[in-house]
């Protein structure tokens, strides 16, 4: 072929594989993982990639077919000493993120008025990683092979009320969000990121570089800057009778129990 290799994101794999684009990558990647200090790929540790990028992202089929170089995963990011000022816990629901939003939107803290929640929502950027990083909350409970988006039984989508419920929480993040949320001209992360290495945002998500960028950059955030994991839902959606369910231990086996909120299911990544 014209070229040795590609860096490409991974939603054309299928189409790619099926008209025979790409080579198989697996007896090289498991000879290197073995040891083979003969292998292209050596020295690999192959288990040491998150495996949502391994077992998703770079197979297909069975086969492995790319190698990923980057991938990273969304964090939730926030003001310890505002939170710790105003009694408020880390967000483990998306409720409770919109509850934390709402308690210090516009309220003052060290003579700077506060912005709940930035979060960019520019046309053709990031924004449907954030939005289905709340939807996948409450429609993929046991794992990816289900499917957060469609059925991947028999690709029904997973609307109705989970995205009803989805569409709430949104639109509350973006009441108590920053004004230019939805500016065209800013670059993808603009919003999460030069808000909050102000002084002026309390909660963001997105994904690891926010913190690299904090810790890079000069800032009035030097440890008071928070990272957890993404909030969750206490409900996830019945496939079967279209309603929004509460969590339990068989509903929604990666979820995490705490005792004052029950289970909070997040999607597994």
């Amino acid at each position: 072929g014209l070229y040795d290799g590609f860096i490409t994101l991974p939603g054309i794999l299928g189409s790619v594989v099926q008209t025979d684009g790409w080579v198989d990558l697996t007896p090289s990647i498991q000879a290197a993982s073995s040891g083979d200090s003969n292998s292209l790929l050596a020295p690999l540790d192959w288990s040491d990639v998150t495996l949502a990028y391994r077992q998703v992202n770079a197979q297909y089929d069975g086969g492995i077919y790319m190698y990923p170089f980057d991938g990273d995963l969304h964090s939730l990011f926030y003001r310890r000493d505002v939170l710790e000022h105003f009694n408020l816990g880390v967000p483990r629901t998306w409720a409770e993120y919109n509850d934390v939003a709402r308690a210090v939107h516009g309220r003052t803290f060290n003579d700077t008025e506060l912005i709940g929640s930035c979060v960019g929502r520019q046309t053709g950027c990031a924004a449907q990683f954030y939005d289905v990083a709340v939807l996948s909350s409450m429609t993929q409970a046991r794992g990816a092979f289900e499917g957060s988006l469609f059925d991947t039984g028999d690709m029904t989508p997973l609307t109705g009320a989970a995205l009803e419920r989805a569409l709430e929480l949104l639109e509350d993040q973006v009441k108590y969000g920053a004004d230019d949320e939805f500016v065209d001209d800013l670059y993808c992360v603009a919003v999460n990121e030069r808000h909050m290495r102000s002084g002026n945002c309390v909660l963001t998500y997105q994904w690891g570089p926010q913190f690299k960028t904090h810790l890079m950059s000069p800032t009035v955030l030097r440890g008071k800057f928070g990272v957890a994991q993404l909030p969750g839902s206490g409900q996830v959606l019945d496939r079967t009778f279209k309603a929004l369910v509460d969590c339990d231990r068989e509903r929604c086996p990666h979820a995490e129990f705490y005792e004052d909120i029950g289970w909070v299911n997040r999607a597994p990544y």
